[in-house]
């Protein structure tokens, strides 16, 4: 019987009793071999059957322009506990130079490359603070991106069709929300195995325009920020107290053209 905590990827050769079809994933956050077999172990783990799996698995990261296949066989065997581990053999192959050019040209579409949407002020949200600190605020951001973007929208979460091929280009993509006080959030197109196709916050990816780190709701904002002039200070424990966050021994030191000040969280509403 499958046990989906026993996953062992190991190079033996097992023949399965029935064949599947190529498939073809999207991983725009693989970056290394590791990640990909994690991707690769996932799947299959996902997609055996009693008798196991066999197939062969493309995975394309259309943000860096890669795809990657591998032909994969694997059985189920019981161990001494008598439980049954998925044992995987898999070997790389060679992609095809129509799935190499397919890639290349998704990888080059604006959709993939743009990713930085900018938010204006008649959205209603005027900083990262309302995403962050608001977490009721998120669908309703990716409402208005619906709502007042909707080819753009659709393109992004459904991602380009290209050749009848069977990959998400937008799987997993990550868009950057910029705010007009130069605030910015990480927002994610939904996976292919999603129920819903919306627009997902990152968790802790709010940022202010210096780059410091708004914590989400919940959490505190004690520590080191780093601010280019004393307006940007000003503004951030301004909307910091918005959020019911009271900020004392707030202390400056030079250096650099930055003010470096420590804030000390005393309350959070």
């Amino acid at each position: 019987m499958k046990s989906p905590t026993h996953l062992v990827l190991l190079p033996l050769t097992f023949i399965a009793t029935e064949s599947k079809s190529e498939e073809y994933i999207t991983c725009n956050t693989c970056y290394n071999h590791s990640d990909y077999m994690e991707r690769l172990t996932g799947l299959v783990n996902d997609r055996a059957m009693i008798w196991g799996y066999s197939g062969t698995i493309y995975i394309a990261n259309f943000k860096s322009n890669q795809i990657k296949g591998w032909r994969v066989n694997a059985r189920y065997q019981l161990d001494y506990d008598d439980e049954a581990t998925l044992y995987i053999d898999q070997n790389p192959v060679e992609p095809s130079l129509y799935l190499s050019d397919v890639v290349n040209n998704i990888s080059k579409n604006e959709v993939i490359i743009n990713s930085i949407i900018d938010v204006p002020i008649s959205s209603g949200f005027e900083s990262a603070w309302d995403i962050a600190r608001g977490s009721r605020n998120r669908e309703a951001l990716d409402q208005w991106y619906h709502d007042y973007h909707p080819v753009s929208y659709w393109l992004r979460t459904l991602g380009p069709l290209s050749g009848g091929l069977f990959f998400n280009p937008i799987n997993g993509l990550e868009y950057i929300f910029r705010f007009e006080d130069g605030s910015t959030i990480t927002m994610v197109a939904p996976r292919f195995s999603d129920a819903r196709l919306i627009l997902e916050y990152k968790p802790n990816s709010s940022r202010d325009k210096d780059n410091n780190v708004i914590r989400d709701a919940g959490q505190s904002l004690s520590g080191d920020y780093y601010f280019s002039s004393q307006k940007s200070m000003n503004d951030f424990l301004f909307r910091a107290s918005l959020y019911g966050v009271e900020v004392r021994n707030v202390s400056y030191l030079g250096g650099g053209g930055l003010i470096k000040f420590q804030i000390t969280i005393v309350d959070i509403h």
